[in-house]
């Protein structure tokens, strides 16, 4: 076996009364992908929720948070800095873009509950620290599906709803870790549509 430059594999037999070669194109899918669409149903692609019992499959793919935060982090990169966009349809509560996790008590998370000012906060070792709070998010219509955004650069994360920037703040002390959605609050359901991950 050969690893070629873009990532495949050349495999060759090796007897020489069957002598053949393959090549054989994996799934990108590791820590240093640069571009990944999961569309729950649709694509190979997957969203991984930590708690299986917060996640629904048969109408949709739908998150309920029993204990304030449900989540669903994309399979496979692990970023510092970067941009996550997400369809979503918020049936009940808020919904939560979820950066950095290193683990359940350590990621960087923008709250997004409807009728409060949008909060970014970081979870270390289980406390919570919270980092600015933006505009007040709008209400949601359970049939119509809400675009959201989370891009962190140059130290600076900023949250949008479709196309109106909710905070931007200082995000800086960023460590790799998964990025995901989530439901946020107790009781909060949501549906995934598409989640997008970009270096």
């Amino acid at each position: 076996m050969l690893p070629l430059a873009d990532g495949s594999v050349l495999a060759v037999g090796a007897a020489p009364a069957t002598a053949q070669a393959w090549i054989y194109r994996p799934q990108l899918l590791g820590p240093s992908s640069g571009k990944v669409t999961v569309a729950p149903g649709t694509t190979t692609t997957v969203l991984t929720a930590p708690d299986p019992n917060s996640v629904t499959r048969t109408s949709g793919w739908q998150l309920a948070a029993t204990d304030g935060l449900a989540r669903a982090l994309v399979a496979g990169p692990r970023m510092d800095t970067g941009t996550l966009q997400a369809t979503l349809h918020v049936r009940v509560g808020g919904f939560a873009l979820i950066a950095q996790q290193q683990g359940p008590g350590s990621a960087l998370v923008a709250e997004l509950v409807p009728g409060e000012k949008a909060r970014l906060v970081r979870l270390e070792a289980g406390q919570v620290h919270a980092l600015c709070t933006g505009a007040v998010v709008p209400a949601f219509d359970p049939n119509l599906a809400v675009g959201a955004r989370l891009q962190i650069t140059g130290g600076t994360a900023r949250v949008a709803l479709d196309d109106g920037e909710l905070l931007a703040c200082d995000a800086s002390g960023a460590q790799r870790g998964a990025w995901g959605v989530g439901a946020f609050g107790v009781g909060a359901r949501v549906v995934v549509d598409s989640v997008t991950l970009a270096r």
